[in-house]
């Protein structure tokens, strides 16, 4: 388990303290460690320059974070939204089925209803280690079989057939896709936000650190770990405690079980 997984197993609090504490610790070295290798050159000419440096470096990493956590937040909500289209499209199956009215569509039906609870008791445990449950692959193998094998005697179980069957396969893409997204590394430019911060906190090496200075400052290192904090809680929909639930397909689940 990398280290991020193991900060994103931890309690969000104590998560997002951790990682603004180390932020902060990392920032101040950083500050004290320039102001010690520029204390002897002239500071006014070392402070007009370092002042233009913050002004440019802090505008491209506030860029930069913006467009990091939009599109984090632009992922997570297609996310959202992907499984409450899939929650949608397992209930339209099941009235599909029931509308099928055979011994064959009753058995696609229970598998159905089994399949949509290991999705959620097997398959979203399973993805926070970015895994898939072989319980959920299982049963929606014999669901695709019973759903194929669907014999159409008259005109409307024909019209029915063809739109379970196009209905279960985007089930299937959708399950696929989940994974893809519990695979998904948090984004490259994260990188360069933290370079860039780094760098912004070198540029106060002409500031002597006082009391005031020192708060100021780290006020801004906090600001910074928190945003980071949660770039990379979202960029894992489903791991941590801010991992998405599949709330939606709980309660369809619930419905068509009635």
């Amino acid at each position: 388990m990398s280290l991020i997984d193991q900060l994103l197993h931890l309690p969000v609090l104590v998560g997002a303290l951790l990682l603004m504490g180390v932020t902060t610790l990392a920032g101040l070295v950083v500050w004290g460690l320039t102001y010690r290798l520029i204390a002897r050159s002239p500071l006014k000419e070392t402070r007009r320059a370092a002042n233009y440096l913050f002004r440019g470096i802090g505008i491209l990493v506030s860029l930069f974070l913006s467009l990091t956590f939009a599109d984090v937040m632009l992922e997570l909500n297609q996310i959202e939204s992907s499984i409450e289209r899939e929650a949608i499209m397992v209930e339209d199956i099941h009235r599909d089925l029931a509308r099928y009215d055979s011994a064959r569509a009753r058995r696609a039906q229970a598998l159905l209803e089994d399949y949509l609870e290991a999705v959620i008791d097997k398959d979203w445990p399973a993805l926070a280690n970015d895994k898939l449950s072989e319980e959920a692959r299982v049963l929606f193998s014999h669901l695709e079989y019973e759903v194929l094998h669907l014999e159409d005697d008259t005109e409307l179980q024909g019209i029915l057939r063809s739109r379970i069957i196009s209905d279960v396969d985007i089930v299937s893409d959708m399950r696929l896709s989940r994974l893809e997204q519990a695979l998904a590394k948090p984004p490259l430019f994260l990188v360069v936000v933290i370079f860039g911060f780094l760098a912004t906190m070198a540029c106060f090496g002409p500031h002597q650190p006082n009391r005031l200075t020192i708060t100021l400052v780290s006020l801004y290192t906090l600001l910074i770990g928190l945003v980071i904090y949660l770039i990379l809680a979202y960029s894992d929909p489903f791991q941590g405690s801010t991992g998405i639930d599949p709330t939606s397909l709980q309660y369809v689940l619930d419905q068509i079980r009635q």
